[in-house]
């Protein structure tokens, strides 16, 4: 993506080629001042935006008589239920006792010493 090594153009080039140093930082708090009064205008609208939305979604859902919420809410609520679990794989699991399991492929490693 980036590394610019096809250009002849180097770093230094840039830099030589730019304004004043005075200029630049005039030029960079000019910038984020009038970045910084547009971030805070979008904050100050937010509330308003989101009130839009709200009345938006207001009217689509409510006043409006086509749409029918019903099929949605439905298999929303099948995507939640929670799966029920057969009473028989409860069972084998039930069942199953200490000496009923046979350990496989294990060292005993209780009377090894140093």
């Amino acid at each position: 993506m980036g590394c610019n090594c096809k250009t002849e153009k180097k770093i230094d080039d840039y830099l030589e080629g730019s304004a004043p140093l005075g200029e630049k930082i005039s030029q960079k708090i000019l910038s984020y001042s009038l970045k910084s009064l547009a971030f805070l205008i979008m904050v100050v609208l937010l509330p308003i935006i989101n009130l839009l939305i709200i009345w938006f979604m207001f009217k689509t859902i409510v006043l409006n008589k086509n749409v029918n919420i019903k099929p949605l809410l439905l298999s929303l609520g099948k995507k939640f239920q929670e799966k029920e679990i057969d009473d028989e794989e409860e069972d084998d699991f039930e069942e199953i006792k200490e000496e009923d399991v046979v350990m496989v492929n294990v060292e005993d490693i209780t009377n090894m010493g140093k």
